[in-house]
């Protein structure tokens, strides 16, 4: 089982005006903060934390196709909940990708999922069970 996710963002406030928002629509709250990071936790699933990257290596842009993590996926209890939190993300300008093919992006009407960008440009998945 994972235990938890570390996420080095670029700018710590803005990460956790996105993260805590959008996180919170899945029962997150912020269990612990410190003037370099942030952890958000349901008590269900693995927690996420965020740290402001250190400012030598602020300059490596992010690239979800190159190594490392492509991105995030997270559960959500229905589809009314993942059209919930599209209408959200679109009210609060937050990228959807995909949008044109929302909410069966990934093929087939089964999966019905909705695809959103962090500020860093993580993509983020929900997607109803």
């Amino acid at each position: 089982m994972l235990h938890h996710v570390e996420i080095n963002v670029s700018n710590l406030g803005v990460s956790r005006a996105f993260w805590s928002e959008i996180l919170s629509k899945l029962g997150y709250k912020l269990t612990a903060y410190w003037e370099e990071g942030f952890t958000l936790s349901n008590d269900e699933d693995a927690y996420l934390t965020f740290v402001q990257v250190k400012e030598k290596y602020a300059s490596h842009n992010y690239n979800r196709s190159g190594v490392g993590l492509n991105h995030l996926a997270f559960r959500v209890k229905g589809r009314s909940l993942v059209d919930s939190i599209r209408q959200y993300c679109l009210d609060n300008n937050i990228t959807c990708l995909y949008d044109e093919r929302y909410p069966f992006a990934n093929g087939g009407n089964d999966y019905y999922a909705l695809y959103v960008e962090d500020p860093d440009r993580i993509k983020v998945e929900f997607v109803a069970t």
